[in-house]
């Protein structure tokens, strides 16, 4: 199985074949997303205003 999250040319062309094969399923970037997935970054926002409030600077899901 061969998966992709994006193409080249974003949003896909009205043209493109893709749109055309049945064994593949467009969806949009938040395709994905759900209301715990929201949830969830919405509990880890807070968390990090609430340590960086404090002058930490041990964050969740930090990216160094």
């Amino acid at each position: 199985m061969n998966m992709r999250d994006h193409f080249k040319a974003e949003p896909l062309p009205a043209d493109s074949p893709f749109w055309d094969l049945e064994n593949v399923i467009i969806t949009p970037h938040t395709g994905g997303e759900t209301r715990q997935y929201e949830d969830n970054v919405i509990s880890i926002l807070l968390e990090n205003l609430d340590r960086l409030s404090e002058g930490r600077s041990d964050l969740l899901n930090q990216v160094v």
